[in-house]
């Protein structure tokens, strides 16, 4: 199939598979196989609000680029590597998917939200809450054992108190970067 054959029921069909999908992880993989199969483009990046939600790049250059409107304030912008210019045909495809796209982008955004705190980006309680809820019954099946590291910081009202909350953010956001940078991706 190559770029002429591209029928607007097709992409529908394509959007439609698209929707179907649960993680943005899904949908880019099926994206970077139908833009491989129909173009021989392998190396792209989409951004959304300047935010780049999927890249396989790596330090390339790309040497076409693709901006739409999602809607007033918000673009999707594809960069890609190829030989010849498919700006037109990926206009065609991209303003179909985008807002698919942007809306998978928005639930992803939605669900980091619900399980991590905004400030550090660590995980909150209700991460918490779901974590022991699935491994509990595996730690207890296995006979495994389970710890938790409670931190508090002391003096912490002394310091909002004597300066403000912005500095009580900024010490908040350090010991949080701290705290990432000291244990093991599988200590979570």
């Amino acid at each position: 199939m190559n770029s002429l054959d591209i029928s607007l029921k097709s992409l529908i069909k394509f959007n439609e598979d698209l929707i179907c999908f649960n993680s943005f992880d899904e949908i880019t993989n099926h994206l970077s196989f139908t833009l491989k199969d129909l173009f021989s483009i392998e190396k792209f990046s989409i951004a959304i609000k300047n935010k780049i939600i999927f890249t396989n790049l790596d330090e390339e250059k790309a040497n076409n680029i693709i901006c739409l409107k999602i809607n007033k304030y918000d673009d999707l912008i594809i960069n890609y590597i190829s030989e010849k210019n498919y700006d037109n045909d990926l206009n065609k495809i991209f303003n179909i998917l985008s807002q698919t796209l942007y809306a998978k982008f928005l639930e992803q955004k939605l669900e980091e939200t619900i399980i991590k705190d905004t400030l550090t980006g660590l995980y909150n309680r209700n991460y918490v809450y779901e974590y022991l809820r699935t491994i509990l019954p595996l730690v207890n099946r296995e006979g495994k054992k389970l710890a938790f590291l409670k931190i508090g910081i002391d003096h912490f009202k002394a310091v909002v108190d004597e300066f403000d909350y912005e500095i009580g953010d900024e010490v908040i956001k350090e010991l949080s970067y701290i705290l990432k940078n000291s244990i093991r991706e599988s200590d979570l």
